[in-house]
């Protein structure tokens, strides 16, 4: 027992000096903190900007397949191929199917080849990993979950084979390094702003899909870009500036630790040197965001990251500004922060959304979200008497 509070003191400690001097991030203690966390501490702790292209991004497009090909391919595969640089022109990746009417396989091709009048576009949240598990390895849990290249795909099949996408979509990798990572402000803004120019050259119009960080970026995009020709958003778990989303962090996992979300937030700033908490999004913000919009919004009740009052506000500025916003509010005690676009409930409604404004979608999960819809556009009439979905 003893050696268990010496281990707890020594982290604490650590997690005073470093909150408090960046300078020790870049030598020996650095390599404490990634290990603790799961993350990588290789990259150059100095902030840079970034130019996005469609090979730095690892742009691809996936289309669904009518016919089997011979060979298709994990996942995993596909994640470590776009790792290692190796993915063929075309590709194809296996999904296992969980809904009716789900394509079985889907043919990756290299940048964006967008077809239809819509195309969905997966925003990713944090990528920790410096690589992708190996196919047939030990699967990556935590921060390391999702890679910074490949991570797309990773997050991509998710969406997919929980029947969220039934048509053409785009995927890509944020520069999740130490030296660009921004928290879904000015770095993430420029390649969106980019990604955004290429698919309207392409002649379609974007359906964004986020979660988490990705959610936060998007969010970021829609209000100081004021992009023009977005079909649709869907954002799972957004958060606001990083000072709430730390706070939530203490208030959730430190609450024995004195002073533990100004730490948080010490340690996080001071590891990615790109952030400017400057640059940060406003509820004002919001209000600037095009009203012709319309988005859909999942939230996980006492979300242990993105607290309830958050949403309310967030919801409140929109709803007050003519925003077209719907709030689906979901309790389900199995589920983590921005895990929800694995849920039924989730799906359901979405589908629902996406058949409200002629967006491809499966017809049967769109008749069971039907009622959902019309509770996640009630709870913005009444934001002091949600409705709650309840998993059991």
């Amino acid at each position: 027992m003893t050696d268990y509070y010496m281990r707890i003191l020594t982290f604490i400690c650590i997690l005073l000096c470093l909150s408090y001097s960046p300078i020790l991030l870049g030598g020996i203690l650095k390599h404490v903190v990634a290990r603790t966390f799961g993350i990588d501490a290789t990259d150059s702790p100095f902030g840079q900007p970034f130019e996005p292209s469609l090979k730095g991004l690892n742009t691809l497009t996936i289309h669904p397949c009518d016919q089997l090909p011979e060979q298709m391919l994990t996942v995993a595969e596909v994640a470590y191929h776009i790792h290692a640089d190796t993915l063929p022109d075309v590709a194809h990746l296996n999904i296992k199917i969980t809904e009716p009417l789900a394509y079985e396989c889907w043919q990756l091709e290299p940048g964006i080849q967008a077809r239809g009048e819509t195309t969905f576009v997966v925003v990713r949240g944090y990528a920790g990993a410096a690589e992708p598990a190996r196919p047939g390895g030990p699967e990556k849990r935590g921060l390391c979950a999702v890679p910074r290249n490949g991570g797309g795909i990773v997050t991509a099949y998710q969406w997919l084979k929980h029947g969220v996408i039934h048509d053409t979509t785009i995927i890509f990798d944020y520069p999740d390094t130490r030296a660009y990572f921004d928290f879904g402000l000015k770095n993430d803004q420029t390649c969106l702003d980019f990604l955004h120019e290429q698919i309207g050259n392409a002649g379609t119009k974007p359906v964004y899909l986020a979660n988490c960080r990705g959610s936060k970026s998007v969010l970021n995009f829609l209000a100081k870009s004021h992009p023009k020709n977005v079909a649709a958003v869907v954002l799972d778990a957004p958060f606001m500036d990083l000072t709430a989303f730390t706070d939530a962090i203490g208030n959730s996992y430190g609450r024995l630790m004195p002073f533990s979300n100004r730490i948080a937030r010490n340690v996080i700033t001071n590891w990615h040197a790109s952030y400017n908490p400057d640059d940060e999004i406003t509820m004002a913000d919001l209000r600037t965001i095009p009203t012709e919009i319309p988005i859909f919004i999942a939230h996980l009740k006492n979300d242990c990251l993105v607290p309830d009052d958050l949403i309310r506000t967030m919801i409140k500025e929109l709803a007050d500004s003519g925003h077209i916003v719907y709030l689906l509010v979901i309790d389900d005690p199995s589920k983590n922060h921005s895990r929800l676009y694995q849920t039924e409930p989730f799906k359901w409604a979405v589908n629902a959304f996406f058949k409200r404004y002629n967006i491809p979608h499966n017809a049967e999960l769109a008749h069971k979200g039907r009622f959902l819809l019309n509770y996640a556009a009630y709870n913005i009439k009444h934001p002091d008497n949600w409705y709650v979905y309840k998993v059991k």
